[in-house]
């Protein structure tokens, strides 16, 4: 028992070593470490040995969460971690293969994710947005562009923000908890900067004198508390810079894919505030989209994806 004890032991620091290295947050390390314990625990049930262990092991865990825990989504999560634990006990040299590759929860439906912009699309999108120095409004809405782009916060984020979120100190948004989405801090771009800096010293000051009282949200309207007009009319002035913008929803979808392919999933998952890691995978799985734009149209001539 003991040997078994000192093995978990030092696995475990392999795990953390290897998670920290990869830039993984304490918090995460912690949720890593208690899920693998999870696994743990069924193999000394099972009396499997961690070094033997087959895809067909994983499948038979699979089952075994599935009959015994009814959040699907927790499960899927639960796997997309034991793969990276694999993927540590691989760099270490303890595992020549990751058995728990494309192992999922079935029955796990996600929405699909159409009409990607690239990022040359959304640079360009907050490049030329044009501000005019005589309208307030313009430079709070490239403001609001930076946020959707740069830090991919949602809408409902967005509209939660106060004032001091922005620390001008440290260039750094500061974004509560709202809703399914966990509060985080995010750095603010080089190009945002004189961008918020103007927004925040001259121009949100002329919208408020609008206001018959002072507001302490960081983004305002003039006569509203309300956002809804004026999420509209940058809509439509974003559709005038590039034609191929839908909506919000298909911007965020736009960066969420891009951000999952340039990192680990991990780190997008608290940069993002998303909950479960299985809630990015579906943005993952969009690869290759001028390859595959390339192909489209060799088949059937012009086609959008």
């Amino acid at each position: 028992m003991g040997k078994i004890t000192n093995q978990i032991k030092r696995l475990n620091q392999m795990l953390r070593a290897y998670l920290f290295r990869k830039g993984y947050a304490i918090t995460s390390v912690n949720q890593y470490e208690k899920e693998v314990k999870h696994f743990y625990d069924w193999l000394s049930v099972q009396k499997l040995s961690l070094k033997k262990i087959t895809r067909n092991d994983i499948l038979s865990y699979r089952s075994f969460l599935q009959e015994n825990y009814k959040g699907q989504r927790t499960n899927q999560q639960r796997l997309s971690m034991l793969r990276v634990f694999f993927d540590a006990m691989q760099s270490n040299g303890l595992m020549n293969h990751n058995p728990a590759t494309g192992i999922h929860i079935k029955g796990i439906t996600r929405a699909t994710v159409n009409n990607v912009l690239t990022k040359q699309q959304l640079d360009n999108l907050y490049n030329n947005y044009e501000v005019n120095p005589t309208d307030p409004f313009s430079s709070r809405n490239k403001v609001i562009l930076g946020l959707l782009i740069y830090q991919a916060i949602s809408i409902g984020e967005l509209k939660k923000l106060a004032v001091d979120a922005i620390d001008t100190k440290n260039w750094i948004l500061r974004v509560p908890s709202a809703g399914r989405s966990n509060s985080r801090n995010l750095p603010l771009q080089n190009n945002q900067i004189s961008q918020i800096q103007e927004y925040l010293h001259t121009s949100r000051e002329s919208i408020m004198s609008s206001k018959s009282q002072r507001s302490e949200q960081l983004i305002i309207n003039a006569f509203t508390d309300k956002l809804r007009s004026t999420l509209i009319t940058l809509q439509k002035q974003i559709r005038k810079i590039e034609p191929a913008f839908i909506n919000y929803i298909q911007l965020r979808n736009s960066v969420l894919v891009h951000l999952t392919r340039d990192a680990d999933l991990i780190k997008v998952k608290e940069f993002t505030g998303k909950r479960y890691i299985s809630s990015l995978e579906r943005y993952q799985q969009v690869n290759n989209l001028p390859q595959l734009q390339q192909q489209l149209n060799t088949m059937f001539g012009s086609f959008q994806i």
